[in-house]
This record gives C-alpha cells, structure tokens and sequence, in this order.
C-alpha cells in the first residue's frame, strides 16, 4: 500500500500581489470586504432579474 501524504488545510498565500507589489495583512482584509461587497451585488442582480422574469411571464398571460 502507499503512504499518502498529509494534506495542507490552505493553500500557500504568494509573497506578491498580480500588479507586483508585496503582500501585505491589509490585503486579505480587503481582499474579503470587496469580495463580499461583489458577492452581495451579484445577489441582488439575480433577485432583480427574477422580480422582472416573473412580472414579464404574468404580464405574457394577460
């Protein structure tokens, strides 16, 4: 049988940010409030858009 190896519980956090820059503890912080900030906008387009397909498919049975 072959041993296997210990898996890590979170990836390695590269030393530099894609423009170049250094990682700093900010960047994490940031990195969720934005990220979260981005999330909740693409929640509420999809509650709009599905306010709007229901108004549109009452509107088609009239």
């Amino acid at each position: 049988p072959q041993q296997r190896q210990p898996q890590q519980s979170a990836p390695q956090q590269p030393q530099t940010n894609p423009s170049g820059r250094p990682r700093n503890p900010f960047d994490d912080i940031f990195g969720k409030m934005f990220e979260t900030g981005a999330q909740q906008r693409d929640e509420y387009q999809k509650g709009v858009e599905t306010i709007f397909d229901q108004f549109k498919r009452d509107m088609d049975r009239r």
